[in-house]
This record gives structure tokens, C-alpha cells and sequence, in this order.
């Protein structure tokens, strides 16, 4: 159903003490995919890019004491009942 295309989570979180990234290109960064936010600080993207580039793009745009994790969603480990929910969230918007 997704062919080649990969769905991550990404979830992070700004560490407004010690933190003087601009964040704007973090933003510009995962909005050039398939982006959907899913709240304030977690998105998932759909991209045919291998996960490790994604991560790279991303991390070269915050504070090093910035919070980032990114997950893949494997369409495999969905139920069927799932593929509904994994569905819309490639499709972004």
C-alpha cells in the first residue's frame, strides 16, 4: 500500500534553558516531506529517503541538548484495522 515509502514519527522537544537554535529550518526541513503535525512537538513524514538521512537533515538544526527521537512505522506491524490510521497518516494533508 506505501510501496517504497517510509512513515516517521518524530517527536522532540526544545530545551528553552540552554537552547538558541532557530527552529524555523528544523520546521522548513520536515514540512519539504509529506508532513502531518500530529501536536505541538510530533510529526510524522513520508519519505523515500533512508531514515539515517532524514535524522541527519534534522539534527543539524537544533541545540545539542534539544530532545529528538524518530520512529519508523513498519506497515507490516499494523493490524488491519491499523492500515485506516496508517493510511491517513501518509497521505498528509
Amino acid at each position: 500500500m506505501l510501496g517504497d515509502m517510509a512513515v516517521l514519527h518524530i517527536t522532540y522537544k526544545r530545551d528553552r534553558e540552554t537552547s538558541n537554535a532557530d527552529y524555523d529550518n528544523f520546521y522548513r526541513t520536515i514540512t519539504s516531506y509529506r508532513a502531518r503535525r500530529l501536536s505541538t512537538s510530533h510529526w510524522t513524514i513520508r519519505t523515500e529517503e533512508p531514515a539515517d538521512a532524514v535524522w541527519q537533515k534534522l539534527k543539524c538544526h537544533i541545540n545539542p541538548n534539544d530532545y529528538l527521537l524518530m520512529l519508523p512505522l513498519d506497515p507490516s506491524s499494523f493490524s488491519p484495522k491499523d492500515q485506516t490510521l496508517l493510511s491517513w497518516l501518509a497521505a498528509g494533508p
